[in-house]
């Protein structure tokens, strides 16, 4: 009886420990497919769509509304009435709460105003000191369809937020019914804490002093120029550049747009090859002018996103055929990097410095490198 006793006590902790590692396994791997998107969500905010779940007690995030919806469908159980909701406004990467924003709050426009633009804004409020936190004095009808906007601060260093959510369940004794953590990227502290160099393939640096070019030799196929520009920045927690984002069009005068970061590459010289066809053709009067839109980099959404170290950059190859100059040829290569661009107006030699009521472009980063084309 004995040995049956023990042999029953060692099934039963066998069992327990199997049923432990299922727990953990299901838990795990439940984290990681929300965490790696692979069912349409995702706990990083890589997604315009938001959600709150207050089960898990964390934000997901949907690439599209037919997941968000499909997911809310699975998840709240109805409700009556109207109540405020909350959320937090926090620096993507440290977690630190920002005070004093302005949180913009809009619903789909209706009564004749859907014509005009799509959302329409019913209340704004200013995140609290410490915190980061905001509530609403409205009250909204759980599934109401809502876009949140936190406005880009230059002083706050912070970039615009525009997040459509679904308001979710208020759990009873709560004043409000929380949507989560907003996740904005703060830009660098100042232009000059951005650098921007041009490099040939092997990692060499091109010179930006007019009296001291970089040569290029033809003998040494030096002046086949394959080389990349190259941006960094030097804080830590900061991001340049989105990859790329979009403006949806309010009662407050944005229009629909789609902000993209560019580099635009302009050689004082004709007569030279550019070998690079991923650059875009602009016209200009003299010289020659290429662009290329900067996305898809390692950092996505931001182009460059340093967390607790800033030794992160960007390289954007270029390459561009030099051989048909004539020997000791100067050559002046000016490079541009900006942020909160249209596409459409790159592509016209132009760039764009304020649209609507926004403040423009974060940083436009430029420097021009001397070249000397030699035998």
């Amino acid at each position: 009886m004995g040995q049956f006793l023990k042999s029953r006590r060692a099934i039963s902790s066998v069992s327990a420990l199997w049923i432990v590692v299922i727990l953990l396994i299901f838990v795990g791997g439940t984290y990681f497919v929300w965490k790696e998107g692979l069912l349409g969500g995702t706990t990083t905010p890589t997604g315009p769509y938001q959600y709150f779940d207050k089960d898990l007690g964390i934000t997901v995030y949907f690439k599209t509304r037919a997941e968000l919806d499909a997911y809310v469908a699975k998840k709240v159980v109805p409700t009556t009435g109207k109540y405020p909701i909350s959320g937090t406004v926090a620096i993507y990467g440290n977690g630190s709460a920002v005070s004093g924003l302005t949180v913009e709050i809009y619903v789909p426009a209706s009564g004749g105003n859907e014509k005009f633009y799509l959302w329409e804004m019913v209340e704004s409020q200013t995140t609290a000191a410490t915190t980061g936190a905001f509530t609403t004095t409205n009250g909204f009808a759980m599934n109401q369809r809502l876009m949140i906007h936190v406005v880009r601060s230059a002083t706050k260093y912070t970039y615009d937020k525009w997040a459509e959510t679904i308001v979710g369940a208020k759990a009873e004794g709560l004043p409000s019914a929380p949507i989560g953590t907003l996740w904005i990227y703060a830009f660098p502290l100042a232009a000059g804490n951005i650098a921007l160099g041009l490099y040939t393939k092997t990692g060499s640096a091109i010179s930006t002093a007019v009296g001291t070019p970089t040569s290029l030799s033809k003998a040494s196929l030096a002046s086949n120029f394959e080389g990349y520009v190259q941006l960094s920045t030097t804080n830590t927690w900061s991001t340049f550049g989105q990859d790329p984002w979009t403006q949806p069009s309010t009662s407050k005068k944005y229009e629909l747009r789609e902000y993209v970061t560019v580099c635009t590459i302009a050689v004082n010289v004709t007569g030279i090859n550019w070998k690079d066809t991923s650059w875009t053709f602009i016209s200009v009067t003299s010289g020659i002018k290429r662009a290329k839109l900067i996305r898809d980099t390692e950092f996505r959404p931001a182009i460059i996103a340093t967390d607790n170290s800033a030794n992160k950059r960007v390289q954007i190859p270029m390459w561009v055929d030099l051989t048909a100059l004539a020997d000791n040829t100067g050559v002046q290569v000016t490079v541009v990097v900006m942020d909160y661009q249209l596409w459409d107006t790159i592509k016209e030699n132009g760039s764009v410095a304020t649209v609507g009521v926004n403040f423009g472009y974060t940083y436009q980063k430029s420097a021009t490198f001397e070249i000397k084309v030699t035998a």
